[in-house]
């Protein structure tokens, strides 16, 4: 009775919840432009290339809750969740049977979320506040670079600029690369030509404050979809309306806050932000040079498939009254 006057009545629950994910060693060419709202204006009609390691995978444990099984139901019945333990199980799934003898399979666990040298926008780079940058055919030159959604409360988001982006163009890429063996919590294992493989990974809150920290329901809230085609992860939805004389296809952006337990990136506000790390590699990593013009890569892998079956133990806090109740 004194834990409901308080409202701290809380339930304990397992989460489960399947995906597989794509992940291998190769380069990508990512186009860039000049934002221009910046100063620097000159660079306005020029492409600038960046080239970066995205073999790499990420997984979100908060976005992993947001899609599991009974969590839409049991969310709207309690105001907050903590994280109490993260289980996950990778299975290999598919890989090239042509691969090298020495390529090695990675997982790793960051406990905080990924870091601005992790990832890389598509128009965008990564130690601005805002991630998108505006192609010189994207924006409108007379519209108010500062202005934006003026009903949403989050004033940490990113400024209005963004809405003057195409949507599609609303594009990043994971770019830990080869660097997933620095993290302490790296397992390395061999993935041989016809084998498979099968491993577990546990992740605990550690520190007072990771054991402590209980997020708002409510702030659980889509920020990206990764491509099942490519190692693309998009800041917005596809939508397909079947009308009787055709499909219509509209997109649905996300509004980027990096406070969101959701969001990949690191932010103070949620110390605690769980991220599984995934990749395959061989060698010293891929390799480009340019020769007549044209960037050559070399000691590439293509996609290999892994199932992540994660087991996920959280508390909500909270209880609100409802036709569920």
């Amino acid at each position: 009775m004194r834990a409901s006057f308080n409202q701290n009545d809380s339930c304990n629950i397992v989460l489960r919840h399947k995906m597989n994910i794509q992940c291998g060693q190769y380069l990508e060419a990512i186009e860039l432009h000049a934002d221009p709202f910046f100063a620097d204006n000159e660079l306005l009609d020029k492409n600038i290339i960046t080239i970066r390691n995205t073999g790499c995978a990420f997984v979100n444990i908060y976005e992993v809750i947001r899609n599991s099984d009974y969590f839409k139901n049991i969310s709207e019945i309690y105001d907050q969740i903590k994280i109490n333990a993260i289980k996950v199980d990778v299975t290999s799934v598919d890989w090239p049977q042509s691969s090298p003898d020495d390529v090695n399979f990675v997982t790793a666990w960051d406990r905080t979320g990924l870091s601005k040298e992790d990832v890389q926008f598509k128009f965008g780079k990564p130690d601005s506040e805002s991630p998108i940058y505006l192609t010189a055919h994207d924006y409108d030159i007379t519209a108010d670079p500062l202005g934006g959604d003026d009903d949403d409360d989050d004033d940490d988001d990113d400024d209005g600029i963004e809405s003057y982006v195409n949507t599609t163009s609303k594009v990043f890429y994971c770019t830990v690369g080869n660097r997933i063996t620095t993290y302490s919590s790296s397992l390395i294992r061999n993935l041989g030509s016809g084998s498979s493989l099968r491993l577990t990974r546990y992740l605990y809150p550690e520190s007072l404050v990771e054991k402590s920290q209980y997020v708002p329901v409510s702030s659980l809230k889509p920020q990206y979809v990764r491509d099942k085609d490519s190692n693309e992860y998009r800041m917005y939805k596809t939508i397909n309306n079947d009308t009787s004389s055709y499909i219509e296809q509209r997109y649905q952006p996300f509004k980027w806050n990096t406070n969101l337990p959701t969001n990949p990136m690191n932010n103070p506000s949620v110390s605690f932000k769980p991220t599984f790390l995934i990749n395959v590699i061989a060698g010293d990593g891929p390799t480009y040079k340019f020769s007549n013009g044209q960037i050559e890569f070399n000691n590439l892998l293509k996609d290999s498939t892994f199932c992540l079956d994660f087991t996920i133990d959280v508390t909500f806090r909270g209880l609100r009254y409802s036709k569920f109740v």
